[in-house]
């Protein structure tokens, strides 16, 4: 399963802030850095996940919902 977390680079990351971005965050890291995670959190509290700041695969396959 898919799994994302704090210091990860890559298209799957590249994805995710994309993703963020749309629900509001304004991420241009290239990284999985401090403000993705921030933004991890949010999503997850907001979504009623389980809130902490990994993107494992119920986290991975609701934000991937989100329209663009």
């Amino acid at each position: 399963s898919q799994l994302i977390k704090n210091g990860d680079t890559g298209l799957d990351v590249k994805l995710l802030q994309h993703k963020l971005n749309t629900c509001g965050a304004s991420l241009v890291e290239e990284v999985f850095g401090s403000r993705t995670k921030t933004s991890v959190l949010n999503y997850q509290k907001k979504s009623g996940l389980v809130v902490d700041g990994i993107v494992g695969s119920k986290t991975w396959s609701t934000i991937m919902k989100v329209s663009n």
